[in-house]
């Protein structure tokens, strides 16, 4: 889609005509996907798209402006053959799809993927696909957290110890605060390494239907789809022609 700037009273009519993705009737999809900026933005940048596929062989492919406003709508269609292998897929790995969910990562913003594997919506804010670099990543990361609050919280009591009457000071009160926090909120890696775990099933299993859906001419990436040549804007490249008029 080629990014469209429109004007307030229009972005108006197309928000009151636009139904989330979530909310969508779900009647005899099989597959959807949905990757959407889930930050702080101005109505009316581009925030998204979505993808789904009905049992029939339908392709319904929607783009959106920031707030899931819907801008632009194509379809397509697939072989029977793509639904039937999908099908197949789910058949042989029904446990694996009933025992998927998305942890809570502390992400708070960036951007939302929706997945859906046949029966409801799966919503995951920055969800990646983990490798075991990032694992090693992650418990290096994990350890320096982890001496940071340790050396926070013993110099704030050595200061106590050596000035009592800090604790009548504004500013101590604050770092006494952190350094009690740093001790109630204690984050095992086996956690982390639990969340990233769940992560990565889903991703798996998203995946897996995207390799049927490019024996198809249809390319499914996170930010992007692409069916018969026809890509979806990115975020990135909204940015860029963002930039590049605003730096006329």
């Amino acid at each position: 889609m080629k990014y469209i700037k429109y004007g307030w009273e229009e972005l108006e009519v197309l928000e009151n005509a636009s139904v989330p993705i979530t909310k969508q009737d779900t009647t005899d999809v099989l597959f959807g996907f949905a990757h959407l900026n889930a930050g702080c933005d101005m109505k009316g940048n581009y925030g998204g798209f979505s993808f789904r596929l009905y049992r029939s062989g339908l392709i319904i492919v929607q783009e959106y402006l920031f707030g899931e406003i819907l801008a632009e709508e194509r379809r397509y269609c697939v072989p029977q053959t793509c639904t039937d292998e999908i099908k197949q897929y789910y058949s042989e790995n029904q446990d694996t799809l009933f025992s998927l969910f998305a942890p809570d990562n502390g992400s708070c913003d960036g951007s939302f993927s929706e997945f859906f594997f046949g029966n409801e919506w799966i919503s995951a804010l920055n969800i990646d696909y983990h490798t075991e670099k990032d694992f090693i990543r992650a418990h290096k990361a994990y350890q320096g957290t982890q001496n940071y609050r340790a050396n926070f919280r013993a110099n704030v009591a050595r200061e106590l110890e050596k000035n009592p009457q800090a604790v009548n000071d504004q500013s101590f009160q604050i770092a006494m605060k952190m350094a009690q926090s740093f001790e109630d909120n204690q984050e095992s890696f086996e956690e982390i390494k639990r969340i990233m775990l769940e992560e990565n099933k889903i991703m798996t299993v998203f995946f897996s239907i995207c390799d049927i859906l490019k024996k198809y001419d249809i390319i499914l990436e996170q930010f992007r789809v692409t069916v018969k040549g026809v890509s979806t804007t990115t975020y990135s490249d909204f940015m860029k022609s963002f930039h590049k008029e605003h730096r006329k």
